[in-house]
């Protein structure tokens, strides 16, 4: 078993605090609401509204029917929004995640 060295040690604790990673968990967990199984196996909440999207692109772009444009567009912002939060939401991850994968110790790196 290969130990991290005091002076890596010291620097891992002024990289990264523990707490962050528990924000990870939160950030997943936000984006679990949108991309995660429904109850009883419902599929996610961004595939329903995806193809909801779809039907009424399919009414107004391929049928002409503009009486649902304005449905069509406000359901695109709406998956737009919440693409953009996930986005986010990942962002904080990975961010996390490479503040830990760049701290690592040569003597671990082996």
């Amino acid at each position: 078993m290969v130990k991290i060295k005091k002076e890596d040690l010291e620097t891992l604790q002024e990289e990264v605090e523990s707490r962050e990673i528990l924000d990870c968990v939160d950030d997943i967990d936000r984006a679990r609401s949108y991309l995660g199984d429904g109850e009883n196996f419902r599929p996610p909440q961004i595939r329903t509204d995806l193809l909801k999207l779809h039907e009424l692109a399919m009414s107004v772009i391929n049928h002409g029917n503009t009486s649902k444009a304005q449905e069509f567009f406000d359901l695109s912002l709406d998956i737009e929004s919440e693409i953009s939060s996930l986005i986010e939401h990942l962002e904080n991850v990975q961010e996390v995640l490479t503040k830990i994968t760049n701290s690592v110790p040569d003597s671990l790196a082996d």
